[in-house]
């Protein structure tokens, strides 16, 4: 069995190598629909298991209140067999594999479906959090933004959240490669297992499809950053940029200086605090 990681790679490579339709609007290649591959319905039928879902942690409780419109048709979802996997002992079936569950994350495969499922919690500490679905198939990719409605005690589907736009991507582009990324440019979703995040990442192997291979035999260019999708109550959402090379990051400094050529004991604790408070920011 493949570990994780590889199999993870291997969706990545079968999205990107399938699906070759033209961006959306906002330039992703995020679509509302899955593989249309026909699946065994004898795997689909298993008899549901009644569990004890008080004991569960959080995560789990939050991801079985999904409803099936959250969850799509397209993405072989099956109640009964997921929640076999994620809380007993798993289907007779091999069809359901590679679990993943930390306390704000969950991710699991369908070898039949080639589907990985991701879930995750943006802020798990508010009282009404914000959490991604993110489903990939073999030839698309699905993904929903949700907050939770605690008086109604159901997810609502969030739409109002950025996106990066195509030339936001790269550092330094002519106007004829800009013209390119604007208009076969696509991206691509990954949640991060160790912050939960939301991460855009530039697929120029999709924009090379997008394109048929015609129009941009000659670009060559590397995308310069990815971005992370954060929230906070304070802002709500916004793109965080993530440098793919260390040398484009702004370099900034922190300067403390006395005009009295005296260093009083106060002058050198605010001036440390401050440093301190800088450390986390780059400066």
């Amino acid at each position: 069995m493949l570990n994780g990681t590889i199999y993870r790679l291997i969706i990545s490579l079968m999205i990107l190598t399938a699906c070759g339709s033209a961006p959306n609007d906002d330039g992703g290649m995020i679509t509302s629909s899955g593989g249309d591959e026909i699946i065994d319905s004898s795997l689909m039928d298993n008899d549901s298991i009644e569990y004890d879902m008080s004991s569960q942690l959080l995560i789990v409780r939050y991801f079985f209140k999904l409803t099936p419109n959250q969850l799509g048709t397209d993405y072989c979802y099956n109640e009964a067999q997921v929640k076999n996997l994620i809380l007993g002992d798993g289907p007779d079936e091999y069809v359901w594999v590679n679990k993943l569950v930390k306390d704000n994350y969950i991710r699991y495969d369908n070898d039949e479906c080639y589907t990985t499922t991701e879930f995750a919690l943006l802020n798990p500490d508010n009282n009404e959090p914000h959490a991604v679905l993110n489903q990939s198939s073999k030839g698309s990719q699905q993904l929903n933004l949700f907050y939770w409605n605690e008086g109604g005690g159901i997810w609502e589907d969030e739409t109002n959240f950025p996106r990066p736009k195509m030339t936001d991507f790269y550092n330094d582009l002519s106007e004829e490669n800009a013209s390119l990324v604007q208009k076969f440019g696509a991206y691509y979703a990954s949640i991060n297992e160790a912050n939960q995040k939301l991460t855009f990442s530039f697929s120029t192997w999709q924009m090379g499809l997008n394109a048929d291979g015609k129009e941009i035999m000659d670009f060559n260019q590397e995308p310069d950053f990815s971005f992370e999708l954060v929230f906070d109550d304070e802002d709500g959402f916004w793109l965080h940029k993530v440098y793919e090379e260390e040398r484009l990051r702004p370099r900034r400094y922190f300067l403390a200086y006395s005009e009295t050529g005296e260093i009083s004991d106060d002058f050198s604790y605010f001036s440390d605090q401050i440093e301190q408070e800088l450390k986390d920011l780059g400066v």
